[in-house]
């Protein structure tokens, strides 16, 4: 889902988080005066400008804390602020040697609160120093007052003066970064990185439980460095076009200035907020092309300029394209309002709805269109709002023999044939039986706990998405699914009341797929407090970032952590990723009693 809610200028390259020409019509817009041209020419140089609009930001709102310890993690970080009620909204560390941490919050009132608590506050051994932080300049405007503008490749050279790479070089570096290394070498490289997180695990387990040294030490000596055996990585039977969601943005193009739709070929923290078109992607399927190569035309017709991510003005900011198996499409076109009335923008709805049922964007295909307002937020739960335009609400997809209703915020997984194979492994290694009661903790649309039901006595899912939930219940009655339960809530949340509604199961074995942040500290803990379950299967897309999460849940036992560790006695890599470094991991964490 993504977070619309923020003056953000930290923003990604569109397409890469798990969340994204012609003639403008200028005589259409409306003349400014001259006192509000100057000051907009003023605020043009001005790398602090985007703090005084009236939109928040919580750059606005941010602290410095200093003499933090040279050795903690984020995690532990962020349990210290739950700790001493600090209502952080982003934290940051930066530093080694001496590290500190940038910590914004949404209020004045909650940073003066922070201020008050964490100053002289000892924090392992080490008294904590806080001031007042000021905002990140505007990376874009910081650019271009030192005088480094972007500039099409043609006239930027390299250090040894020859020219720069061209257009489709940097669109492929930003999304599709080995679409020139040979398959076979790419999982080659996947499996080794693969095997350098597991060893990294083993030392960390010798650190944070001293206890399981002698097993630690026996099972490095079985598995070269690691802690138990990592198979070879299992290739993705569709190694191009294989993305069924991709996240357009709408701007520039970097040479010719025009309107574009595609990705960003760098971030706008890097001073750029040039897009270019996804032609030459190999991982990108055509049809979503067609739907990109169509809006760009509706775009570079249209009296609505592009968002501008550095002045906020402007209204076309991105396009959403998912597709399925089935030849269903789904477009969502992301709209900034401004000061549209409500009569405008439905008219422009309108517009799209001829435009793709009518006119020139007929042909790509398009079976589900919907809008939506790219606006604040009144709170971070708040479910994104979609207006349906036109086709079916959601789109569908078979997988595994199941058909999935796709609704538009919906997680899903972004290759379909590699996901069959994921959880396939997912399902092996639990090593389910009629007996086992499955807890599918982050579910989305309930795609694993339902490619399952049938050889589990029954499935209770988690998910924090309303939509998803809903999602996930069709799909269990779709497919004749009487087994499957799903639960709405955040998994730290509600995880302990799923659990003690299935205490007495004879076998309870939880498979999780969380975020690429990984899982909160408060599920860890009560998956590692619940004794009845001895299997945890972890599904991440970055293992790296998961480690924190493995060796929590491996830590010796005390009050924080009550139970036997669960530690990793099997690896599985699949590749979900082809053309890129990613890699998703299967781990089987089994109890080690004492």
């Amino acid at each position: 889902m993504s977070e619309i809610s923020e003056v953000n200028i930290d923003s990604n390259v569109a397409g890469n988080t798990d969340r994204t020409g012609g003639t403008l019509l200028d005589d259409d817009v409306p003349s400014e005066s001259n006192v509000v041209q100057q000051e907009e020419e003023k605020n043009s140089d001005d790398p602090y400008s985007y703090t005084k609009r009236n939109e928040f930001t919580s750059e606005i709102f941010k602290i410095e804390v200093s003499n933090l310890p040279k050795i903690f993690g984020h995690g532990q970080l962020r349990k210290l602020f739950q700790k001493l009620k600090v209502n952080a909204h982003k934290i940051k560390v930066m530093g080694s040697r001496k590290p500190y941490a940038f910590v914004s919050f949404k209020t004045d009132s909650d940073r003066e609160t922070a201020l008050t608590v964490l100053e002289g506050y000892v924090f392992k051994g080490n008294v904590l120093s806080v001031k007042k932080a000021n905002p990140m300049a505007d990376p874009l405007v910081r650019k271009r007052k030192l005088g480094e503008a972007e500039e099409p490749p043609s006239q930027k050279k390299t250090h040894d003066g020859s020219d720069e790479k061209s257009v489709s070089e940097m669109i492929k570096e930003a999304v599709a970064p080995w679409a020139n290394i040979p398959y076979e070498e790419q999982v080659t490289q996947k499996g080794e990185e693969v095997k350098k997180v597991i060893i990294k695990y083993a030392r960390q387990l010798e650190k944070n439980n001293a206890s399981l040294k002698p097993w630690i030490v026996e099972q490095r000596q079985k598995h070269r460095g690691a802690v138990c055996p990592v198979e070879p990585v299992v290739p993705s039977p569709d190694i191009e076009g294989y993305r069924n969601k991709n996240e357009f943005s709408v701007g520039p193009h970097l040479e010719t200035g025009q309107p574009t739709v595609g990705f960003r070929i760098s971030s706008y923290r890097q001073g750029s907020m040039s897009v270019a078109e996804p032609n030459e992607l190999n991982n990108v399927p055509q049809i979503a092309k067609n739907v990109t190569k169509s809006f760009q035309e509706y775009v570079r017709q249209s009296d609505k300029r592009p968002f501008n991510p550095e002045t906020h003005e402007g209204y076309w900011r991105q396009l959403t394209v998912r597709t399925t198996r089935k030849n269903h499409v789904m477009a969502i076109v992301v709209l900034h309002p401004q000061q549209l009335t409500e009569g405008e923008v439905t008219s422009e709805k309108e517009k799209l709805k001829t435009f793709f049922t009518e006119g020139l964007g007929k042909e790509c295909g398009v079976t589900s269109l919907h809008l939506q307002r790219f606006d604040k937020k009144k709170s971070d739960d708040e479910q994104p709002n979609f207006e349906h335009i036109f086709g079916t609400q959601n789109i569908e997809e078979v997988l595994s023999g199941l058909t999935f209703q796709i609704s538009p915020d919906a997680f899903f997984q972004i290759n379909t044939s590699a996901a069959e194979i994921l959880y396939g492994i997912a399902g092996t290694l639990a090593d389910l039986s009629p007996d086992t009661t499955l807890l599918d903790v982050c579910c989305g649309t309930g795609t694993i706990g339902l490619t399952l039901a049938s050889k589990v006595k029954q499935v209770y899912g988690i998910e924090a998405c309303k939509q998803a939930v809903q999602d996930a219940k069709r799909n269990a009655e779709a497919n004749g699914i009487t087994n499957a339960h799903f639960v709405m809530g955040k998994a730290e949340d509600v995880i302990y009341d799923v659990i003690g509604t299935v205490r007495d199961s004879k076998e309870l074995v939880a498979i999780v797929d969380p975020p690429r942040q990984g899982l909160h500290n408060r599920v860890l803990k009560t998956l590692r407090a619940a004794e009845q379950i001895k299997k945890i299967v972890y599904i991440s897309c970055n293992p790296a970032a998961a480690l924190q999460n493995f060796v929590d849940l491996a830590r010796q036992e005390s009050n924080n952590y009550r139970g036997d560790p669960f530690v990793a006695t099997k690896a599985v890599p699949v590749d979900m990723f082809p053309q890129t470094p990613h890699c998703e991991l299967v781990l089987l964490l089994e109890r080690l009693s004492k």
